[in-house]
């Protein structure tokens, strides 16, 4: 059959499909071989329905969620229009209602994250998915479900919370002026005179650290003050201003608070509260620390991602552990720095070829150490031992892959099988024995991949760590073109 018999043979399908041949009413002729085939006229579109009417619950429960959430500015006439919305006049009525709608979508996207999808400005950015809050009210109002839609809202997690304050004390130092750069090249420690002295603690009084009053001594209380700022920042706490101190002194308060509003941002797109028994490894502090209970139970230094392959961001669980893993290695690390270094070396460290990809036998040499924690997710990225414990000593940990190399991994074994009759003495001899073994805890641990540069436990100045990644600077430049 040509091609214009077959489109003429499914244009006389579709009719009768259509019902416009029957017993009643004869087809009508073919088209002429060559004539356009036959379009059918397009059904009328469905009727939207129109959006279910808000009741007074509806409102009140919107009012009272933009009142409870603590970061969210809320409308200055959000009272008005709760008051409008019951007039009888049908146009103030609906003028109200706009106003409060627009106020509970704007809250859902302040509340879940000003990015609508955070995979589009980096895909390690994986934590959460789209959201619209628009399409997510629109949801709420068709099932009648308002009231615990916006009662669920409001955050109110104490590390939210805090670090919402931490930004709000940022914000008033910022607009009082910041604070004055230390000169450059500056080191100060105790019996130190001058001006220089006099400049740094004005500069540590700034931030909250002492007063800014007294003499140009370098004395023992402004020691102590060094040493908490050095503490805060991740630095040795040594009391004297060397290159590091003085490095991190003059951060700008406009950045410390655009790390402040990152954090903020980046704690959206979690649940508000977690569950009570968890893993979190802080890309940030690379540090991993188990939660059970909401209780901390185990922590330990951590190697991360280094910069130029960052550990991403993501929600997962611990599926299986596996003792004595062997390494399949990612053919772009084994092209661009394992066969460089020649078959010899590749013999000598465990390497073989298997169907076609290179593998580094389990054992104490192997680049995975002893314990491998498996966990589904898209980057191939997991939680394991590693032979190289020097690492664990530097205070700069960005050394590794992207995956995330633990201190104690023999202890997280015990923690997540002791209920399965695990402890160090069975993981010590499983792990002796050579041979690859896998087990399937019990539970499967919820395991959440952060990046937390900024933490605020107290009143005092906040906590910062550097921005290995420059991910904050990123993501505050994301939320500023988002804002426009």
């Amino acid at each position: 059959m040509t091609a214009a018999g077959r489109g003429a043979a499914l244009a006389m399908g579709l009719m009768l499909a259509a019902g416009f041949a029957t017993a009643k009413q004869p087809a009508p002729p073919l088209p002429p071989i060559g004539a356009a085939p036959v379009v059918l006229p397009a059904p009328p579109p469905t009727p939207v329905a129109p959006p279910r009417p808000l009741s007074a619950d509806d409102v009140a429960a919107i009012v009272t969620a933009v009142r409870a959430a603590s970061e969210f500015a809320a409308p200055p006439d959000l009272d008005t229009a709760a008051a409008a919305f019951a007039s009888e006049d049908a146009g103030a009525r609906g003028a109200a209602e706009e106003e409060i709608v627009k106020a509970a979508v704007t809250l859902a996207k302040e509340e879940h994250g000003r990015l609508a999808d955070p995979q589009a400005v980096d895909a390690n950015w994986a934590l959460r998915g789209r959201y619209d809050a628009g399409e997510d009210f629109a949801a709420a109002r068709a099932e009648g479900r308002i009231p615990s839609w916006a009662e669920a809202l409001p955050r109110r997690s104490e590390r939210y919370l805090a670090l919402v304050a931490a930004e709000r004390r940022y914000e008033a130092i910022l607009i009082h002026g910041g604070w004055q750069a230390l000169p450059t090249g500056v080191t100060l420690t105790h019996g130190a005179k001058g001006k220089d002295v006099v400049r740094l603690r004005a500069r540590l009084a700034s931030e909250g650290y002492g007063a800014s009053d007294g003499d140009a001594v370098f004395d023992r209380g402004l020691g102590g003050e060094v040493a908490e700022f050095q503490v805060r920042h991740g630095l040795k706490p040594s009391g004297a201003v060397d290159a590091a101190t003085l490095a991190a002194l003059n951060v700008p308060a406009a950045t410390r608070l655009w790390t402040l509003a990152a954090n903020l941002e980046r704690e959206r797109w979690l649940p508000d509260q977690f569950p009570p028994d968890r893993i979190e490894a802080n890309v940030g502090s690379a540090e991993v620390t188990l939660f059970e209970g909401d209780q901390t139970t185990l922590r330990m230094r951590s190697i991360v991602g280094e910069p130029s392959r960052p550990t991403p961001l993501f929600v997962s669980h611990v599926s299986s552990i596996e003792f004595n893993p062997a390494w399949h290695v990612p053919d772009d690390i084994a092209k661009a720095e394992l066969w460089p270094k020649g078959r010899g070396y590749l013999a000598s460290h465990g390497y073989e070829v298997i169907d076609g990809q290179l593998v580094q036998r389990a054992g104490p040499h192997s680049s995975l150490g002893r314990v491998k924690f498996e966990m589904p997710n898209p980057f191939s990225v997991y939680l394991h031992d590693t032979p190289g414990r020097a690492l664990f000593a530097v205070d700069s940990r960005g050394r590794s892959h992207g995956c995330v190399r633990l201190e104690r991994p023999n202890d997280l074994a015990v923690a997540l099988l002791s209920d399965q009759g695990w402890d160090l003495q069975r993981v010590s001899d499983t792990i002796d024995k050579g041979d690859t073994h896998w087990v399937k805890p019990n539970s499967n641990m919820p395991v959440y991949i952060l990046y937390r540069t900024a933490d605020s436990p107290d009143d005092g100045p906040a906590i910062f760590r550097p921005d290995i990644y420059g991910w904050d600077g990123k993501l505050a430049a994301a939320l500023i073109a988002a804002a426009r």
